[in-house]
C-alpha cells in the first residue's frame, strides 16, 4: 500500500521475493480481499490469513487481472486465452474461451472490466497490434476494436470512451468505441524517462496510472526496477508522480480510499 499523502508505503503481504515474480491481480468484495499469486486466487481475511481458492496449472504464464462481480471472480487465464469465472458462494467454476482461433494464449488476454451489463476485453496480442472486444453478460461477442495499442494493458470505459495503456510506447490510449477510432493518446513522460504502463486506477477526480522502467532486454530488468504512480485529472491533465521505492513491476492499482471506478464500485472492506 502506498498512502500518496504521507509518501509512507506499507507491505501488508508477500517478501521480497515475492515482488519480483510473485502477485498481480487485486480484488474484493464485501467480504474478503483477492489476489492472484502465478496461477492460484487467494482469499485474504481481514487478519491476513490466507486460503489458496482456485488454481490454474500454468506453465508458460501467469494470471494476470481479476475482478469481483456479484460473488463471482472473474480471472484472465492468460495462458489459456480464456475467462475463467469461479462462484465465491458454490465454488465451482467455468472457464469461456475467448479466441479460440488465437492458439495457446497468444492473444495474450490480460485485462476484464464490465460497464453496465457488458465485458471489456483487453489483449496485448505478443508482437502484432493490440485489440479490445466487447462482450454481452453470457460472453456472446459484440464488438471488436482493432489496433488500440501495442503490448498493451487495462481496460476502462465512461461515455462509451475506452482508455487503455499502449504499454510499449508509454501511451494512454483514448479510443471512441462508437465512431471506432483514437481520439487522443497521451505520452507518458513525467520526468524525461520512457516507461512500460500497466495498472489503471479512476476516482471521482482521477486517473492513475502504473509505471515501470522501459528496458531494452524486456521484463526480466523490469522485476528489478523502481515504481511510479502518475496521476492526472479528468481532463488527462499531468498533475503529479508518486515514486515506488520497492523495486518490483507495477503490474496492477487499486484505489482504497474512495471509490475506484476502474474496479467495482465497491468501497474496500479492511480498515488500515
Amino acid at each position: 500500500m502506498y498512502d500518496p499523502n504521507t509518501k509512507k508505503e506499507k507491505v501488508i503481504l508477500g517478501t521480497e521475493s515475492e515482488f519480483v515474480s510473485g502477485f498481480y491481480g487485486v480484488t474484493w468484495n464485501k467480504d474478503f480481499l483477492y489476489v492472484s499469486k502465478k496461477g492460484s486466487i487467494l482469499k485474504i481475511d481481514e487478519d491476513f490469513c490466507v486460503e489458496e481458492l482456485y488454481k490454474i496449472d500454468m506453465k508458460r504464464d501467469v494470471i494476470h487481472q481479476i475482478v469481483c462481480y456479484d460473488d463471482k471472480i472473474y480471472i484472465t487465464n492468460t495462458e489459456y486465452g480464456a475467462v475463467d469465472i469461479f462462484d465465491l458462494k458454490t465454488r465451482n467454476s467455468k472457464k469461456i474461451e475467448l479466441c479460440p482461433e488465437k492458439k495457446n494464449g497468444s492473444d495474450h488476454f490480460n485485462s476484464i472490466f464490465k460497464r453496465d451489463e457488458f465485458f471489456y476485453t483487453y489483449h496485448h496480442n505478443r508482437s502484432n497490434p493490440s485489440f479490445a472486444r466487447k462482450y454481452d453478460k453470457d460472453f456472446s461477442l459484440i464488438d471488436e476494436y482493432l489496433s488500440v495499442g501495442s503490448q498493451g494493458h487495462n481496460v476502462y470505459v465512461e461515455d462509451n470512451i475506452m482508455y487503455s495503456l499502449d504499454s510499449r510506447h508509454s501511451r494512454i490510449n483514448i479510443y471512441d468505441t462508437i465512431k471506432k477510432k483514437m481520439v487522443g493518446p497521451i505520452v507518458v513522460n513525467f520526468n524525461g524517462g520512457s516507461y512500460f504502463l500497466r495498472g489503471f486506477a479512476k476516482t471521482k477526480d482521477n486517473f492513475y496510472i502504473g509505471s515501470t522502467t522501459h528496458t531494452s532486454s524486456g521484463g526480466k530488468d523490469r522485476d528489478t526496477s523502481p515504481g511510479w504512480i502518475v496521476r492526472y485529472d479528468n481532463s488527462m491533465k499531468y498533475v503529479d508522480f508518486f515514486e515506488y521505492s520497492r523495486k518490483g513491476q507495477i503490474r496492477e492499482i487499486r484505489v482504497i480510499s474512495e471509490i475506484d471506478y476502474a474496479h467495482n464500485n465497491i468501497g474496500f472492506l479492511y480498515d488500515f
